[in-house]
């Protein structure tokens, strides 16, 4: 761990504990891809993005903030 930690200082990362949720290291020549993530929503310039492109998270989403401002 402390040689990555190096490693990014030489390189000029900056490695941010609160924000990484998972990193994966593998130092293999032939690596496998790692496996894929499947995301039931995510977050998209402010705007819920549904596995299933619905739209009701979202909406729910802003009807909460809405109600938050009055």
């Amino acid at each position: 761990m402390d040689h990555m930690v190096n490693w990014c200082g030489d390189n000029n990362l900056e490695l941010n504990a609160l924000k990484t949720l998972e990193m994966v290291v593998d130092f293999r020549k032939n690596a496998a891809p790692p496996a894929p993530i499947t995301l039931l929503s995510f977050r998209f310039l402010g705007t819920i993005i549904a596995q299933d492109l619905k739209w009701e998270q979202n909406i729910g989403s802003l009807i909460i903030k809405a109600q938050q401002r009055t």
